[in-house]
Order: structure tokens, then sequence, then C-alpha cells
């Protein structure tokens, strides 16, 4: 069954919370069908607030990053520029910043765009959990994605969707 995995685990996976770093490796090892909604994609992204605080010198970039940034590489396109390969021939020895790392991240990731009908179904997840659930709008959008693709939602956050019937949920750790 394929998985869709919540902000909350992308977050900790990027904050190197060691439990999310496991998680990845082992689905990686199992080979599990994983993607994200567009709405996680944009909340991390949205993570990252100003130039300054995406800037990491070369000492403090984690072995998770680079592992990120190394896989990356080696996809056939790569999604690097000529130049920009030169520039980060050794990866333990350049500055990086926050946001590039989450862009590369992302893209290794299956990115779900929101349909037609799966707005109709945040929008119904809306009308009836919003007010007695305090169900946000981001989270109607991710419930819907899993909902709509007949996926199960990875997330570490069950009390912002335990409620929705018919929601398969997995915690992963």
């Amino acid at each position: 069954m394929p998985l869709i995995i919540d902000t909350t685990v992308l977050i900790d996976y990027l904050r190197l919370y060691d439990p999310a770093i496991k998680y990845f490796d082992l689905s990686e090892k199992r080979k599990e069908i994983q993607a994200i909604s567009v709405v996680s994609a944009m909340e991390v992204l949205q993570g990252c607030r100003d130039k300054k605080s995406f800037i990491l010198e070369p000492p403090r970039i984690p072995s998770a990053w680079l592992k990120l940034w190394r896989l990356h590489r080696q996809m056939p396109s790569g999604g690097m520029k000529a130049a920009e390969k030169r520039t980060t021939s050794k990866p333990c020895a350049f500055s990086v910043g926050w946001f590039i790392i989450v862009q590369k991240f992302l893209s290794c990731l299956r990115i779900l765009h929101i349909s037609e009908q799966m707005s109709k179904r945040a929008f119904a997840l809306q009308q009836k959990y919003h007010l007695s659930h305090r169900l946000s709008l981001p989270d109607s959008f991710i419930a819907s994605t899993a909902l709509v693709s007949k996926a199960s939602l990875v997330t570490s956050n069950l009390k912002d969707f335990e409620f929705i019937p018919l929601l398969k949920i997995i915690s992963p750790y």
C-alpha cells in the first residue's frame, strides 16, 4: 500500500531526529512506495524563514544532509547544472543554504499535487471537522490526498487526524 508522509515526519527527518532517520532508512530498505502532498512540500519550504537562516557552515553540515546531497547528485538528471556540480565536488567542503538542502530533499520525493477530487474531499473534511476538531486547512488537504490516493498516512501527529473515518494512519515511531 502506498504511503503519504506527513509534514511532521519530514520536519523530524530534516531536524535529524534519530527515529525519523531510522524510519526513512527502513522504509527505503523495504522499498515502500512513498509520496508527499504538495501541501507538505510547501509547509517544509515555508519553514525556511530567511536567507540568513539557510546558511550552514561546513563543520555543521550533518551527515544525513550530506547523504541527501550525495543521493541527489547520483540521480540520473541530478537536477544540477554543470557549474553547480563543479562547485560542490567535495560535499564536506562547501557552505550550503538550508533552502537548497530542503529543495534537494523534496526533489527526491514523489510529490502529489491537488486534484479536483482531493480539493472536494478537503472541503468536505473542513466542513465537518474544522469547528469540532480544529482541523487545519493544510491537514485537510494532506488527509484528502491520502484518502483519494487510497494510501496510509504516516504521521507523528496522530491527534490531528485520528477522528477522520476511513483514513489509515501509521505512527512511524
